[in-house]
């Protein structure tokens, strides 16, 4: 038997999956920095989160929470005067 707040934390949830997606974006970046810009968006809480795909030839992926772009952009922005971090036109075979 299912109770009321179960239904409710189901239908909120769900309801919530459906409208909010994160933005995929992919990047090739100096390999020695990615802990680095890792722990930039894990200061800047829900922003984004990073994913390291390749890290033997830079490759990080970014899940940038809805409606963040454009901070994003703005930390991506600042940190690229100081690293290299170019964005990646196509996406990358995670298996090789």
């Amino acid at each position: 038997m299912e109770s009321g707040i179960s239904r409710f934390r189901a239908k909120y949830f769900c309801d919530n999956r459906k409208l909010l997606k994160s933005i995929i974006q992919h990047y090739r970046v100096d390999r020695s920095e990615i802990a680095f810009i890792k722990f930039i968006f894990e200061a800047y809480d829900g922003i984004a989160t990073l994913r390291t795909i390749d890290p033997q030839k830079g490759i990080i992926l970014f899940y940038i929470a809805p409606g963040c772009q454009q901070q994003f952009q703005k930390i991506l922005l600042d940190l690229s005067e100081q690293i290299l971090i170019r964005p990646l036109k196509a996406m990358p075979s995670e298996c090789g």
